[in-house]
């Protein structure tokens, strides 16, 4: 591997992930492409999707089309947010400095708890939208379940966000 993809020198990988940097922003982005997916999925879906008696699609309904801003705005959101933590951790990586700022830990944190509360929301707002199709056919079912596996994930999101109070305390 190219030196410049690296995090940190051959053989400090454990303790990289030890330390958080690497593993936060990669579930953070794990569930970021979790949401995007979900979105993709949903509005392909509520594209193709005619409601026979009145010919309208489900796009043309305004409620679906406000769940679907909603759902592009926390995408977009997200997005931007890991760009910049990602700007971020390429600053502290050339600095030299062994460990990341506290600062930053903690907005890694906050990123992945909320990438993975966002995931689910858009994931809920796939299945109010695909209805009983999500349920049992296609991607939206499997990507529900991934996007549930992100709450969990250590640390849960009810673990991180005790860490985040206590940081807010310091």
């Amino acid at each position: 591997m190219d030196k410049k993809d690296r995090l940190g020198e051959e053989g400090e990988g454990k303790e990289i992930v030890q330390n958080g940097i690497a593993y936060l922003i990669g579930l953070g982005a794990t569930w970021t492409g979790t949401a995007i997916g979900i979105l993709d999925e949903t509005l392909a879906y509520a594209k193709r999707k005619v409601h026979q008696d009145v010919n309208k699609a489900l796009s043309d309904y305004q409620v679906i089309r406000s769940q679907l801003a909603k759902a592009k705005i926390l995408t977009d959101s997200l997005q931007a947010w890991q760009k910049d933590l990602a700007s971020q951790l390429d600053e502290w990586l050339e600095s030299g400095e062994k460990y990341a700022p506290e600062e930053l830990k903690n907005s890694l944190l906050e990123f992945k708890v909320l990438a993975s509360d966002a995931a689910n929301e858009i994931a809920q707002i796939g299945l109010d939208i695909s209805g009983g199709f999500g349920y049992r056919e296609g991607t939206l079912e499997r990507l529900y379940r991934d996007a549930r596996a992100g709450i969990a994930m250590g640390p849960s999101n009810h673990i991180a966000r005790e860490m985040i109070w206590k940081n807010l305390l310091d």
